[in-house]
């Protein structure tokens, strides 16, 4: 959002560097500019590159082993699966071609010594094995990878440009200059050629690094080069001795000492109280907070706004609601603010007080039309809410941190979004810090994370996860009626007991969890256990019985107006159609949901969407499109990271389908069409979803038993097409076109003995032959 000054001899020498080698860090102090330089690169290297991912790391913490999740989230990888994230990474990476990694803010993942921490040892793995992998990290130490280059970011030059102009002037200005000049015009001051001496001076000052300099150029509202001169040289004169890695820490530290200095009392205290928040924070957040130290709702948005003129805070307006950041080095300046006036334990207690019960809150009554805006904000959230069970579980609070986890679970938003690892780490976290005598919170818990693990195709964890439940319902006299435990049961025994009539009882199971949740007065719980029971009948039971819950499930949904549900109740009720129906009111069930699922962001629900769909299409007849579906269901799903083959019900009718779809095209035909489906586009996998027709595509007796996509390539042989241009006009990958060559020869010289057909231009001279009417009739379906 602003001009990037200088570092151009620098960009040139890492970018020839990154063509070369494998591993480069850009490496120095805190505030000089590194990842300002990291993005302009990875901006810049976008064209060289098939895919660019910038990854900031700031939020992570070395305590936690979360690294190759995180950089797995930034791939578009949803972190669900029970499969290590490393391998889950290196398996996407190996597929997307030259990738570079673009990792920003290392230093505290580096280890004590640099190759012992998580970047390190994770850069070793993914550079052995990803040949085309090349990765640039910053770093205010080397990261201690053999192979890794070095690239020192030092502070912007205080010399001048040789542009002829003697220093008069922004161009030839030093670049340290010439970004005071920039950000001071961006907050209305123009500093005039005149007073450039004294801006190199205070430049110098401020050791040439960016972050001083921005900070110092906001203060130009208020006073002059001269009066923030003097002001610097004082401060700069109480620096003690150190190396110069903490010279420069230490004039960061100065800089932020300065402008606190220059702060009113109130934005003092409200720098300290907001500097509680992980990875953002929005007003309510803040005023919760800063109301537990008596600040005024109405005074907290304008002291944030105050803030934010200073350059203290970022505002991001792209959602509902303006959400707020403090830079890191900013947030934990705040936070030793905080520690030193004794505020540190008060705020943190609040902080986690107010994610505590926005959960809760979540949890209850996102059932209604604001569900989807209730599940975004959870998910946005999840750097707090892990903060705030940290608190709970570093001051002993087992039982607070198990209802945060759950509740979390509750609202669907890890679902939703993609992060049921993040929501079975939390309950791992919470579960193993908890004491061994039961509690309703350690059986939900345990409940929860049984499900969890249920629909990840993960058995054997909610096998042991429900036992567990189980045993602690018992000693706690719930007897067999405590609603979490039956819904954790149910969905267990319906996802993988083969025999029909012991997996029907899973649907009665879910009728006695719904009834307890009404009686309990959760209604929100109450629909999730009528969705699985839909999908549970649907899949195993009578006509009858099916329609009933998943027309049930559909009005519930629809009279709560609530859109996620209401795509998961069209999504039951289509495949009961499919099974005991209507393939073509199944289509438009299904269309339905996909539609609904797309708009609103849903990172689960279109994996199985498109699955449905696959199934739709076989029985529809129209098996190319249906092997396309499943290729790209299959993608999708490896995203969601559940495993079909925990799934019985799934895997049943999948291979039933499958199996008919194989049938007809052959082998290789359906394969082609599969890994076609694989690769393709989300954007193209929507149109080839609603390209789908309620009824069978009818089939055209094509010249010497050509299919519809081989009659369609030979058509653009005969037009003199390459291989490539076939494949980049129809959208179908370079194997594929050729594939298809091979086909229509072999069945040309079959269907001609006596012409040699062998070669492309064979192909071209039989197409031409043909007349209008049969090139016609042959591309009619296409």
């Amino acid at each position: 959002m602003t001009t990037f000054i200088g570092r151009g001899p620098l960009l040139r020498a890492t970018t020839e560097l990154l063509g070369t080698v494998r591993l480069v860090t850009l490496t120095g102090a805190g505030g000089v500019g590194k990842t300002r330089l990291l993005e302009r690169l990875a901006s810049d290297l976008a064209e060289d590159f098939d895919e660019v991912v910038l990854v900031p790391l700031v939020g992570l913490r070395a305590t936690e082993d979360r690294l190759a999740s995180t950089i797995a989230e930034a791939l578009g990888l949803p972190n669900n699966s029970p499969t290590p994230a490393a391998a889950r990474l290196i398996e996407a990476l190996s597929t997307r071609g030259k990738v570079l990694l673009a990792l920003d803010n290392c230093e505290h993942l580096v280890g004590n010594e640099p190759g012992t921490g998580q970047v390190p040892r994770l850069l070793r793995h993914l550079l052995a094995v990803l040949p085309r992998l090349r990765v640039v990290a910053t770093s205010r130490e080397n990261l201690g990878v053999q192979g890794e280059y070095i690239v020192a970011v030092p502070p912007l030059s205080l010399v001048n440009n040789e542009l002829g102009c003697a220093g008069e002037c922004p161009c030839c200005a030093p670049e340290a200059v010439q970004l005071l000049v920039d950000r001071a015009r961006a907050v209305g001051v123009e500093i005039p050629a005149s007073d450039y001496p004294v801006a190199v001076e205070l430049c110098e000052a401020l050791d040439g690094i960016p972050l001083n300099i921005e900070l110092a150029a906001v203060q130009l509202e208020t006073m002059t080069l001269h009066e923030m001169l003097a002001q610097r040289r004082a401060l700069l004169d109480t620096l003690v001795d150190g190396d110069s890695l903490q010279e420069q820490h230490r004039s960061v530290r100065a800089t932020l000492d300065w402008s606190y200095g220059l702060l009113a009392e109130p934005l003092r205290r409200m720098w300290a109280l907001v500097s509680v928040f992980a990875g953002g924070f929005d007003l309510d957040a803040a005023a919760a907070v800063s109301e537990s130290r008596g600040v005024d709702r109405a005074e907290v948005r304008s002291l944030l706004a105050r803030l934010k003129r200073k350059s203290l805070l970022v505002v991001e307006r792209s959602g509902p609601n303006a959400r707020f950041h403090l830079l890191e080095t900013i947030r934990l300046y705040g936070a030793e603010l905080a520690e030193a006036s004794g505020e540190s334990d008060v705020l943190r207690r609040a902080h986690a007080a107010y994610f505590l019960s926005l959960t809760e809150r979540a949890a209850e009554q996102w059932l209604g039309p604001d569900e989807v805006a209730w599940m975004q904000r959870v998910r946005t959230e999840l750097f707090n809410i892990a903060a705030a069970q940290e608190f709970f579980l570093a001051t002993g609070q087992t039982r607070l941190a198990l209802r945060l986890s759950v509740n979390t679970g509750r609202s669907r938003a890890l679902v939703f979004g993609g992060r049921i690892n993040h929501g079975r780490d939390m309950m791992a976290a919470a579960l193993d810090e908890s004491p061994e005598t039961p509690t309703v919170e350690l059986v939900s818990g345990l409940s929860l994370a049984a499900w969890f693990a249920s629909i990840q195709g993960n058995q054997d964890d909610a096998l042991r996860l429900l036992e567990q439940a189980e045993d602690g319902a018992r000693a706690l006299g719930l007897g067999d009626g405590f609603p979490p435990v039956l819904y954790a049961r149910a969905t267990r025994l319906w996802l993988v007991e083969q025999a029909p009539g012991v997996a029907l009882e899973a649907v009665e199971l879910y009728r006695r969890a719904e009834q307890a949740f009404l009686d309990a007065g959760s209604e929100a719980d109450a629909l999730m256990t009528l969705m699985f029971g839909a999908m549970a009948a649907a899949f195993i039971a009578d006509r009858d019985t099916a329609f009933a819950w998943c027309r049930r499930m559909l009005a519930t949904a629809e009279r709560a107006r609530a859109q996620w549900s209401i795509s998961w109740g069209l999504w039951p009720l289509s495949l009961a159609e499919l099974l005991h129906g209507s393939p073509g009111e199944a289509l438009r069930l299904a269309q339905r949901a996909l539609r609904i699922q797309d708009e609103i962001g849903d990172m689960w629900g279109p994996a199985w969407t498109k699955w449905l769909l696959f199934l739709i299409a076989v029985e529809l007849g129209d098996y190319e499109r249906g092997a396309q579906l499943m290729g790209a269901g299959n993608a999708a799903r490896k995203l969601t990271n559940a495993s079909i083959l925990g799934l019985w019900p799934w895997l049943r009718v999948q291979q039933r389908a499958e199996g008919k779809a194989r049938g007809e095209l052959g082998d290789e035909e359906f394969d082609i069409n599969f890994a076609l489906g694989e690769r393709l586009t989300a954007d193209a996998v929507m149109t080839l979803a609603f390209e789908l027709q309620p009824r069978p595509v009818a089939e055209v007796d094509r010249p010497a038993g050509l299919s519809a996509k081989e009659f369609l390539v030979a058509s653009l042989v005969a037009r003199d097409m390459s291989n490539r241009e076939i494949g980049e006009a129809e959208g179908l990958s370079h194997r594929t076109v050729e594939v298809h060559v091979s086909n229509t020869i072999r069945k040309l010289a079959a269907a001609h003995p006596d012409r040699d057909i062998r070669r492309r231009n064979h192909i071209r001279d039989w197409f031409l032959e043909l007349s209008a009417d049969q090139i016609a009739a042959g591309l009619a379906s296409m």
